[in-house]
């Protein structure tokens, strides 16, 4: 997520995720799409699975969920052969995921 700084600058924004937040100048800002993971997991290994997703960069948040499913993911990336490796590459090879379900954000 990019934000303002609250010291009132318009010059960079602050890009804030679970793992940091760091400043980035705004000529270096780059328009990123959003896409919501869900994902199933073995019994028991819900803890696991979150702890290997917040090791990911382009997770954005992680949250465990109750219902269908036992966690939800975002994720942030550039295009869709990005995030074709993110959830081919990456979640697929995390032990423990057993299927995710992928909801791109769109604008309306």
């Amino acid at each position: 997520m990019y934000c303002f700084p609250p010291d009132g600058s318009r010059d960079y924004l602050l890009h804030r995720s679970h793992k940091q937040t760091a400043s980035v100048p705004l000529a270096e800002v780059v328009e990123l799409s959003t896409a919501f993971v869900l994902i199933k997991t073995k019994p028991m290994k819900e803890a696991e699975v979150y702890r290997a997703l917040l090791e990911l960069e382009n997770v954005v948040e992680t949250h465990v969920v109750y219902g269908e499913y036992d966690l939800a993911a975002r994720i942030d990336f550039k295009d869709d052969k990005e995030m074709s490796t993110i959830l081919i590459g990456d979640f697929r090879n995390i032990p423990g995921v057993e299927q995710t379900e992928t909801l791109i954000a769109v604008e309306v």
